[in-house]
């Protein structure tokens, strides 16, 4: 009898083991289901110009069209973005990252743009900065989209809010 008590009492300890686990999962697949839904939707955003880019007639000539710069990002992990050009990809995010990885700019997809510009002076630069993605910070908050500059050339910065 005692065997058999001891049995049942490992058996309700195993059976609370998996229940605390179960919880625990589902736990953390509602954290991280939170973090897609604090970026899904429509973002505005506006270039915050370092103090070296508001001296450069180059950056200053753009200025307003960035300013008019949108994301808009699916439930599906696609996203489509007017950042002086029409834009269309994958988005995911790992903690305060949202990377974005870009399959078509201008309607043309990256394998067409790459043809185009093969031989070009800028080539290698153009298939290094297309071949990796785009990165962004989402803020504890959730309320804002912080996108560093994409070249060494600039650093100013792109700052999104929900629309």
């Amino acid at each position: 009898m005692r065997i058999f008590a001891l049995k049942s009492n490992r058996l309700v300890h195993m059976q609370k083991a998996f229940v605390l686990v179960a919880v625990c999962a589902g736990i953390l697949a509602v954290g991280c289901g939170n973090k897609d839904s604090q970026v899904i939707g429509k973002w505005n955003g506006k270039v915050i110009l370092s103090d070296k880019d508001k001296k450069n007639p180059a950056v200053t000539a753009v200025e307003g069209m960035l300013n008019q710069s949108t994301f808009e990002f699916k439930s599906d992990h696609a996203f489509t973005a007017s950042i002086g050009a029409a834009m269309e990809g994958t988005w995911k995010v790992e903690d305060t990252k949202v990377s974005l990885t870009p399959t078509k700019v201008a309607g043309k997809s990256i394998a067409d743009i790459e043809k185009a510009m093969a031989g070009s002076p800028n080539y290698a630069t153009i298939k290094a900065n297309l071949d990796k993605p785009m990165t962004m910070t989402l803020s504890s908050d959730g309320k804002t989209l912080t996108m560093d500059s994409q070249s060494s050339a600039t650093t100013s910065k792109m700052v999104f809010s929900k629309a």
